[in-house]
């Protein structure tokens, strides 16, 4: 097991051992997230489809609409942006 300490300044030393393991090097931008009391680090901006999907949709997929609902939603939208009022 690698530890690291937290300095006065609320900074952590990644250990040289583990940046060259995952592709760290000087100037990395990193990730902390925090499920149910454990921290990851990961690399920023190195998501899959399947953690933007839970980011985008957290309840589930949004319920399918029919063409006609899309376009009276859009024709809506148009009114409501295009007209005086």
């Amino acid at each position: 097991m690698t530890r690291s300490k937290i300095n006065s300044q609320g900074k952590i030393l990644v250990p040289a051992e583990v940046c060259r393991r995952l592709g760290f090097g000087p100037g990395s931008l990193l990730e902390w997230h925090d499920e149910a009391g454990k921290i990851f680090l990961s690399p920023a901006g190195r998501q899959t489809w399947e953690d933007a999907h839970r980011a985008l949709f957290p309840d589930g997929p949004p319920k399918p609409h029919s063409l006609a609902e899309l376009r009276q939603g859009l024709r809506r939208n148009v009114v409501k942006r295009y007209t005086r009022g």
